[in-house]
Formats: structure tokens, C-alpha cells, sequence
């Protein structure tokens, strides 16, 4: 019986998972597991950990993998591109590895950071695409990504991005079942414990109402226009009048739902995003702050103290002591 691709079941499919320095392990983890569990199904089923050269790359202080350099052999195989978190990343050999797996007719899985790696080559143009709606706005200017994130993965010709971290499992089940059916992936999904495979239609997040149990459609609204707007300075009395509503009507309907000002809710999703981004991008805390609508690292410093007890320093530190947590 032949799949999609051609192939007759089983298939001896071949893995490669392309890591850089600082790798995210909860990525890579994953994708070993999952092609563990499936070699354990179909027989002759392989997969390594390569780089764009071979050698050592270092993951953490305590952390390093050796590396094959990346080689493709005849097909069926599948690239899985892992995101990083590091601030000192190869974007030209990133794009050079996918150029050449794509040349060579197989299937290509980019995950998280990985997916703004290859928009900067210019490697995905034309391709629908998704990205991990917490990524900051540093892409291509005159591109509007508002659709892309909304969607845990997209798949579009031989390739499939996904906002990794946790759907990473979700959008690599979806890629073997391209080469395996339904049912071999299922079973596969049970083992792995993962139960419902999430489509490539579910979304990143929650939607408002469900996030913060709100029935009121114009607070919804007001944070909607909230979130849109973190890297830019909102007007509350002109947030107020697109509504509908005074200021101070805004102000009762915040304290009676939200248990919180206006003003507070705009300083915790401020303060919600850049602890996010600290945690989980290497970039400058200026530029953090400037992305949530700070003036300046003190008024975020500010902020994250007053909600969270810590200093942007501090949660930084704290995430990169603990490698292995999920973000």
C-alpha cells in the first residue's frame, strides 16, 4: 500500500534534527522521543542530531552534544530544524541545511526561533507560514504577520512550521501521518501519552473571554486593543470612546470584572509579556522594554519588581539556570 509520498508501508524514515548553540532541549526531547516511539512501530527508522558543520554544540553550561554534519541520503527523510534561545545564531548556514534537504525532496519540520532564522534568508517567501505569537516584532517591517499568529502549526507544500515548545509534538504527529496513515500514528500517539492530536487550525492561545472568564464583549475588546498595542503608548480615555463608554463607566466595569483599573490591566499584560520575553529570547532588555511599551529598562524594572518580586536580571538568570524548563 503507498501513502502519500509514494512509499509503500512501512517506511524507513530518516530523521535529522538540526540543532545550534542553545537548543531548545524541550524541542529536541520531544522529537527523539516521538522518533524513538516510532522506530519501535516500523522497523529501519533512524534519526541523529546534526549541525551545519558537525562537532560539539553547547546547549548550556552544563549541557553540549556531539554532531554530525548535516547530510541528506536518498529519501524518505524528514528535517526537523530545532529554535534556540541563543543570541548568537547562524541564519546563512541555518538556510543553507534547508536549501539543501529541500533540493534533495524531503520533508522539513522548522520549529519556534528557527521559522524568523529562515524568514531572514528569505527561504519561506511565499510559503503560508506561522510564528509564536510571543516572538517579538523584528521581522521583515513591511510584512504584516498578524495571521500567522494565530495557528499552532501551518504546513504549506514540503514544509511545516510550528510555534514549537509544547505543539511541537502535535505538528511532528501531523507530519508522520503523511508518511504513516492514521492509525500507525495514533497508536503512536497513545503511547506517547499525548491523546488528541491537535489540528493545524487549533489555535496558540485562548481566546479572551475563556483567558480571563468575561462575558462583557467590550472588555474583551479592551484587551484586544490592549495586546495589539503593548509597543506603543495607549490613550485609556481614547481606548474608553472606541467602546463606547467613558472612562470612568470603563473604570467601574474593570473593578466590578477584572478586579483591577484599566490602567492595572494594561501594566500586567505589559509586564506579562516582558517577563516572557526575558525568559525566552536573548534579546537586549532595552529593547524588551521599548517591545512592551516601556520608556526605559527602569519603569520595567519598575514593573516586574511591583508583580513579580524580581528584577529583569533576575528572571533572566533564572531561566537560563534551569535549561530544561518549558517556556
Amino acid at each position: 500500500m503507498n501513502n502519500d509520498h509514494g512509499f509503500k508501508r512501512p517506511i524507513a524514515l530518516k530523521i535529522k534534527i538540526l540543532i545550534q548553540p542553545g537548543a531548545r532541549l524541550s524541542e529536541l526531547f520531544t522529537v527523539r522521543e516521538a522518533s524513538t516511539g516510532l522506530g519501535d512501530q516500523v522497523p529501519g527508522v533512524s534519526c541523529e542530531v546534526v549541525s551545519a558543520k558537525g562537532g560539539e554544540i553547547t546547549i548550556s553550561e552544563e549541557i553540549k552534544l556531539s554532531t554530525r554534519p548535516a547530510q541528506f541520503e536518498p529519501l524518505p527523510g524528514l528535517l526537523v530544524i530545532i529554535g534556540s534561545k541563543s543570541d548568537h545564531l547562524d541564519a546563512k548556514s541555518t538556510a543553507l541545511v534547508f536549501s539543501k534537504a529541500m533540493r534533495q525532496g524531503w520533508r522539513v519540520l522548522v520549529l519556534s526561533e528557527a521559522i524568523g532564522l529562515l524568514l531572514s534568508e528569505n527561504c519561506l517567501e511565499g510559503l503560508d507560514i506561522c510564528l509564536p505569537w510571543t516572538d517579538p516584532n523584528n521581522l521583515d517591517p513591511t510584512q504584516d504577520y498578524a495571521a500567522a499568529r494565530q495557528f499552532i502549526y501551518r504546513t504549506d507544500r514540503r514544509v511545516t512550521t510550528s510555534v514549537g515548545r509544547a505543539s511541537t509534538i502535535h505538528a511532528l504527529l501531523n507530519v508522520f501521518i503523511e508518511f504513516y496513515g492514521l492509525p500507525l500514528v495514533y497508536k503512536l500517539s497513545e503511547n506517547l501519552h499525548v491523546g488528541y492530536i491537535r489540528s493545524a487550525n487549533a489555535f496558540q492561545r485562548m481566546n479572551i473571554s475563556d483567558r480571563y472568564h468575561l462575558e462583557d464583549p467590550r472588555l474583551v475588546r479592551m484587551i484586544e486593543i490592549f495586546e495589539a498595542k503593548l509597543d506603543d503608548e495607549i490613550s485609556l480615555s481614547d481606548t474608553a470612546k472606541s467602546l463606547g463608554l467613558s472612562l470612568r463607566h470603563l473604570e467601574r466595569l474593570c473593578k466590578r470584572y477584572l478586579e483591577r483599573s484599566p490602567k492595572s490591566m494594561l501594566l500586567h499584560l505589559r509586564a506579562m509579556k516582558a517577563r516572557w520575553m526575558l525568559e525566552a529570547t536573548a534579546m537586549p532588555m532595552m529593547e524588551i522594554a521599548l517591545a512592551c511599551g516601556y520608556s526605559d529598562n527602569i519603569s520595567m524594572s519598575k514593573n516586574l519588581r511591583r508583580k513579580f518580586g524580581s528584577t529583569p536580571s533576575d528572571i533572566r538568570r533564572k531561566a537560563i539556570s534551569n535549561p530544561f524548563k518549558w517556556k
